[in-house]
């Protein structure tokens, strides 16, 4: 059920999202033979920044005290709830230098027909901020037609940090036919 105060967008999760990505993470060292690299930086594309928010709604400390930032690229549903409303300082305690990545394009932010996407999307930045956490926004092909090659051209376009000489619009085009 929903608990008081709780809203149905705040349901939408991937059960034992952190469990799951722990086992995943351990079958991929064994399948490799050595360690995972740390920290880890989390990308979830379009529609898989659901399985970001589950991660960020369970607030697991033992997996955020490993997480160096979280990329929601080009990230955005047909309905309303992706990103997460509830209280995120549980991160602030796991992680207090986490960056929160907010990476998109015009063919999710400006759609006319899923306005709540930018709306939801400044309100999850919002409070992130407020709680201490750094955000960082990246807009890509702003100005172009939005398009489905775009969309996948964000994947190629991301920063992985504020520096990073592979991000940006020059990699715009990639997926282009």
């Amino acid at each position: 059920g929903i608990a008081a105060g709780q809203s149905t967008t705040d349901c939408i999760a991937v059960p034992n999202a952190s469990a799951q990505l722990e086992a995943l993470l351990r079958s991929l060292q064994v399948e490799l033979g050595e360690a995972l690299p740390e920290p880890l930086l989390l990308v979830g594309f379009s529609k898989g920044g659901v399985v970001l928010a589950a991660l960020l709604r369970e607030c697991s400390e033992a997996l955020w005290a490993r997480v160096e930032s979280v990329h929601f690229v080009d990230a955005g549903l047909m309905v309303p709830g992706l990103f997460p409303t509830q209280d995120l300082s549980p991160l602030v305690r796991a992680r207090s230098n986490l960056v929160i990545w907010l990476h998109g394009t015009p063919r999710q932010l400006s759609d006319a027909s899923r306005p709540f996407i930018p709306e939801e999307m400044e309100a999850f930045a919002e409070r992130c901020r407020a709680i201490g956490l750094r955000v960082e926004q990246r807009l890509y092909a702003a100005g172009s037609a939005p398009s489905l090659e775009m969309h996948f051209d964000s994947l190629r376009c991301f920063y992985t940090s504020p520096d990073d000489p592979d991000g940006g619009d020059g990699a715009c085009g990639y997926f282009a036919a």
